[in-house]
């Protein structure tokens, strides 16, 4: 009895000192080096601290360096992190708690268009062979602050009192006890934000209900800091939407990121690659039933188009000008040698459900002009109605029918 109290003592005497000091310096040392090689950029860490017995994380003044501009690309005072032991046969880290202290990033838009962290983008794009599977709890960012410069626009915007509060964002069929309430706070060039939402307490299941209501915003002057390149260029639009946003967690379920309500787009142009009109449409209006973010599926009510006008060029190479609209994909990672069927099954991808109860377009127009051919063509259909009923692109059809009208 005597040798094995000595040699329980000695093990847990050994798991405090590997805990407390050799892990520290070992996860500190793996992730400024990954993260450095990753994301070219020098990363620094002052001090990281791990308590073994509560299984918490706390990392002290992390930096990333922007090294072309020589300045801080993001910074921070404390990262605590407060990890459950089910994250070892869960498949991914469960965290029942993280608190993110004096947040600072300075993002720059170069004369060229690009951007500082566009590097950054690309590498978190980049698909991955093995999903990562997550559970983050009580999530809070406070005392935070971003700095963007727009130096083609020579202008520079700040936002300061950053403050934000998540409740979860998890992957895992696992739930947490949940302390913190949604929240949005920050003061946007001497504007103040809020946004406060809903918790439901503790019980087999979570739910985090966010409401959503905006009013004649600026499409083009948020649409032009999207930092992927994309083939097309939004000239004008204004967007209203009054959205609710549910979280909904449950044990032993997968969760639901679900969007209900309704959003309308107005006087909205779209141009090409050449600055040539491709599309105008004066009103589109969506009614959500509920859009499932996760399970890739979205129930509407309603669709409606007002006098949408499509122009389709075909230029002298054959190429259509709708073909270059999308964003560039990122680089594909080279596959594994002879990949398993498995491993080909879990990573396919799953389509996207769609239901629509009305969908409707009134006094169409689309112009097709083709550049390709010995002597240019052009062609209009104008006047184009199209209504349709129950439609949906499940495998079982529904009881409805549809209708096509065209004048």
């Amino acid at each position: 009895m005597k040798k094995i109290v000595v040699g329980a003592l000695a093990c847990l005497v050994l798991y405090a000192i590997i805990g407390f000091f050799v892990m520290p310096l070992v996860v500190r040392s793996l992730l400024t080096t990954y993260l450095s090689e990753r994301l070219h950029r020098d990363v620094t860490m002052q001090t990281v601290s791990i308590n073994p017995f509560m299984l918490t994380v706390q990392v002290q003044k992390g930096v990333i360096t922007e090294p072309i501009h020589n300045l801080e690309l993001v910074s921070f005072d404390e990262l605590f992190m407060n990890l459950e032991a089910v994250s070892l046969w869960k498949g991914g880290p469960v965290v029942r708690e993280i608190r993110l202290t004096g947040l600072h990033a300075t993002i720059i838009r170069h004369e060229d268009l690009t951007y500082n962290v566009a590097h950054i983008v690309e590498w978190l794009r980049q698909p991955s062979t093995k999903p990562f599977l997550f559970s983050f709890n009580n999530i809070q960012i406070t005392e935070s602050s971003i700095t963007f410069e727009d130096r083609p626009k020579h202008a520079s915007h700040h936002v300061s009192d950053f403050t934000l509060a998540v409740p979860f964002i998890s992957n895992l069929p696992y739930s947490i006890e949940v302390f913190v309430h949604p929240a949005f706070q920050a003061n946007i060039d001497g504007t103040p934000i809020t946004v406060v939402g809903k918790t439901k307490p503790f019980s087999p299941s979570h739910e985090t209900v966010v409401a959503v209501d905006m009013h004649h915003v600026s499409l083009p002057r948020y649409v032009e800091y999207y930092p992927v390149e994309v083939g097309f260029k939004l000239v004008a639009g204004t967007l209203d939407a009054q959205l609710a946003l549910s979280f909904l967690q449950t044990n032993g379920k997968s969760p639901a990121l679900i969007m209900s309500g309704q959003a309308g787009i107005n006087r909205l142009t779209v141009t090409d690659g050449h600055d040539r009109v491709l599309l105008t449409l004066p009103r589109f209006e969506i009614g959500i039933e509920s859009i499932d973010v996760f399970a890739k599926s979205a129930s509407l009510t309603k669709l409606f188009l007002q006098s949408p006008d499509v122009q389709v060029r075909r230029d002298k190479h054959g190429t259509l000008n709708v073909q270059s609209l999308g964003p560039k994909k990122a680089p594909k990672r080279a596959a594994p040698d002879q990949p398993s069927t498995a491993s080909l099954e879990s990573t396919e991808e799953r389509p996207f459900k769609i239901r629509v109860t009305e969908a409707e377009m009134t006094n169409g127009t689309v112009t097709f002009i083709d550049e390709a051919t010995e002597r240019p063509f052009k062609a209009k259909l104008e006047t184009i109605a199209v209504a349709v009923h129950h439609f949906s692109t499940d495998a079982v059809p529904s009881s409805g029918g549809g209708r096509l009208t065209q004048n």
